[in-house]
């Protein structure tokens, strides 16, 4: 595990990039009145190193929010979240459906998800002196900092290939993209890969037009993924992109 911080106006983000099998990334923002975590390690020596690393700032933990990694959150403290990703937690949910695969793939290591102490709407939020805006999206929800021109998102990553899981979900990322473009996005967290500056936007842009033109293009999955890898060899991911192709062109 590696952490790091960032100044922001009004705030200190502290980074965690756990490096585990997940690749899980997760965040607090050190406002005037305390910490406002964002996602939590999914392994118990992960969650215990970050909430030491969080002590060390002597403030206080105010709310964990939990768009989608629930799991270990409430080690840190109280587990705020939207009733999308309430739902998505029931039986038949896609986080429900997730943690059920990750309890025989991780032999019980990986921490359960325990029920979300404070449903929160969408809007505006104020917590630890900073205020926050929810905005639910896929199936939990993002959160900008507008003090920072900052939105954190579950999956973006520029230099990865990315999850889409049907052509409504590429033109759901797209729209992202235009969002941020649009809003003057200068930083933007996602939970499996590190910050990365607005700059990085126009790229993904382009990576996820050309992934809905080969969705329409391609005839079968083998052919997309290829197509995909030869004109962006760069890019890690490789399985995101597998599992895109599988649902994609239902595999």
């Amino acid at each position: 595990m590696k952490t790091s911080t960032l100044q922001l106006p009004g705030c200190v983000l502290h980074v965690c990039d756990t490096g585990d099998a997940l690749a899980d990334t997760c965040f607090a923002f050190e406002g005037p009145r305390g910490l406002v975590c964002l996602e939590a390690p999914a392994f118990l020596p992960d969650v215990e190193a970050w909430r030491a690393t969080l002590a060390a700032t002597g403030k206080p933990i105010v709310a964990v929010l939990t768009p989608y990694h629930v799991g270990g959150a409430d080690l840190l403290g109280e587990t705020w979240a939207t009733a999308r990703t309430v739902a998505a937690l029931q039986p038949g949910g896609v986080i429900h459906g997730i943690v059920e695969g990750f309890k025989s793939a991780f032999h019980g290591d990986f921490l359960q998800p325990r029920p979300i102490v404070r449903v929160i709407p969408e809007g505006p939020l104020d917590c630890a002196g900073l205020r926050f805006v929810v905005r639910d999206a896929g199936y939990g929800f993002d959160l900008d900092l507008p003090a920072a021109k900052l939105t954190a998102t579950h999956l973006f990553g520029a230099d990865c290939h990315s999850l889409l899981l049907s052509r409504s979900a590429i033109d759901a990322a797209i729209a992202q993209c235009d969002t941020f473009e649009a809003g003057g996005t200068r930083l933007i967290l996602s939970t499996h890969h590190l910050p990365e500056g607005g700059e990085v936007v126009p790229a993904k842009r382009a990576y996820l037009l050309r992934a809905r033109a080969l969705a329409e293009t391609c005839t079968d999955g083998a052919a997309y993924v290829a197509a995909l890898k030869a004109e962006f060899p760069t890019l890690g991911a490789e399985a995101y992109l597998q599992m895109s192709a599988n649902a994609l062109f239902r595999q």
